[in-house]
């Protein structure tokens, strides 16, 4: 019989038994995932498992152990980290990531996981309204995106765009309007704005 060994991290309310290495809940969820390596190289797959702190996800894109890597998933946004492991067409992506953004991204999986299985709506807090026109959004590095107007409310906007979509949780700028993009919608995004 083999005797668990308790670590617990000098200051650390936890406490954590060897065998056990992941200190956050992996959740079972197949989304796909788009990525680029440090050297341009680009690729996508699908995820197998997901955390706070990273992925498991499968890729026939050739991967090595310890390289930076930019991920961007559906429904989540973008992720900046670097590979902990490759098996294969099997890689696991260690998430390097703020607090903040850890916690957003908890309440987004939780989100993805029930709203299927309990018939959940998104929380809006004004009804949304079919919109058309063209609208220029400023991103934080002073990029200009031409956008179309998918729909609207008096909190917020969703966007179609041909150009690369600024990541969730930034700063922008939707003409007059000063708001944070909220999510990535298919070949757009949704902003809500600053109250």
């Amino acid at each position: 019989m083999t005797q668990n060994i308790i670590l617990s991290p000098p200051g650390s309310a936890v406490t954590v038994r060897k065998r056990d290495r992941r200190l956050n809940v992996r959740v079972k969820l197949r989304i796909p995932v788009k990525f680029m390596t440090a050297s341009d190289v680009e690729g996508h797959g699908m995820t197998v498992n997901l955390s706070t702190s990273g992925v498991h996800f499968q890729t026939e894109t050739r991967l090595r152990h310890g390289d930076p890597l930019v991920c961007y998933f559906k429904h989540l946004g973008r992720f900046d980290g670097q590979i902990a492991r490759v098996s294969g067409d099997n890689v696991a992506f260690a998430f390097a990531v703020s607090d903040a953004k850890r916690d957003r991204m908890a309440d987004q999986l939780t989100w993805l996981i029930n709203k299927d299985r309990l018939g959940l709506e998104e929380e809006r807090m004004a009804e949304r309204v079919a919109a058309s026109g063209d609208l220029t959004v400023t991103c934080e590095d002073g990029r200009t995106l031409s956008c179309n107007v998918v729909d609207m409310s008096l909190t917020g906007v969703a966007v179609k765009t041909t150009n690369e979509r600024p990541f969730v949780g930034e700063n922008i700028t939707c003409g007059i309007r000063k708001g944070t993009v909220a999510r990535w919608l298919d070949g757009g995004f949704a902003v809500e704005f600053t109250l």
